[in-house]
């Protein structure tokens, strides 16, 4: 389902860096499409996507690992990250997955390989964009990336919304499952309990709340909780249904990172 147009000023500005014109004329007319996104500018090798990012400061950087001549992706990461006060989000588009761990350390938000579908790009953008432009007084910052692979199962019945946090844990060093009910996230978490469940209260088949209680009679359970739930005082919630925290829907993507990674880091058991 394509998001309902954004004026054009409010929409997620993009800058594209690929060698491959075909790509570049691509992926410049698939994001345009897009009723939030705005593509800025395109770059054909790494130094042109450096100049652009420090003259239009970017909020998402799409950019390939392969470019010749100059510098390659994991070179316009390193030298971005020396440039700390004008580094956009960073989505890697790559053939060669296996630089992807490498891209993170160095402050990407998602790596997406190129031969997946399209709107997997698209997730990952808009994930890296945190459902949102960033203030124009302030440098967008990079989703904080974990140096450990906890695993973390997120568990809602819209698949969109799965797909955009997947890849948004994915881009910070977790290791994700998705789940679509509490059926499901059960028997998830009996083959290979998760260290963190991210939890919607309102599930087809078996609700969060009954998931709970069932969960809570697995002899192994031992994950912290982050309740979803559009209902008002997440905190309150998560807090009487003995869990960790609560964060209420709709949510931006920072709001929920910082939720995991703060049970991830082991602080104090806290709600709201």
């Amino acid at each position: 389902m394509m998001p309902s147009t954004a004026p054009r000023e409010n929409r997620l500005r993009v800058l594209i860096a690929d060698d491959n014109e075909m790509v570049r004329n691509h992926l410049r007319a698939s994001l345009d499409a897009e009723g939030d996104l705005r593509v800025a500018a395109v770059a054909q090798d790494g130094r042109v996507a450096l100049a652009l990012c420090r003259q239009l400061q970017p909020d998402v950087l799409v950019l390939d690992y392969h470019m010749r001549p100059g510098p390659n992706g994991l070179d316009v990461l390193r030298e971005l990250r020396h440039d700390r006060a004008r580094m956009p989000r960073i989505v890697l588009f790559t053939a060669d997955t296996s630089i992807c761990d490498a891209a993170r350390e160095l402050g990407a938000s998602a790596c997406v390989a190129k031969d997946m579908p399209l709107s997997v790009l698209l997730d990952a953008v808009r994930a890296a964009g945190a459902f949102g432009l960033q203030s124009r007084s302030t440098a967008p910052r990079a989703i904080a990336v974990t140096s450990t692979r906890e695993h973390v199962l997120v568990v809602d019945d819209d698949e969109r919304l799965r797909r955009v946090v997947i890849t948004a844990l994915q881009g910070a060093g977790f290791k994700p499952e998705a789940a679509a009910n509490g059926s499901d996230a059960l028997v998830a978490c009996a083959r290979s309990d998760p260290d963190v469940i991210v939890l919607d209260l309102l599930l087809p088949v078996m609700s969060g709340r009954d998931f709970l209680r069932a969960y809570r009679e697995l002899p192994s359970h031992r994950a912290r909780i982050v309740v979803l739930t559009a209902l008002p005082d997440a905190g309150h919630i998560a807090a009487e249904l003995g869990c960790d925290l609560g964060v209420n829907k709709p949510f931006k993507l920072e709001r929920l990172l910082a939720a995991v990674h703060t049970l991830v880091a082991g602080e104090s058991r806290k709600h709201g």
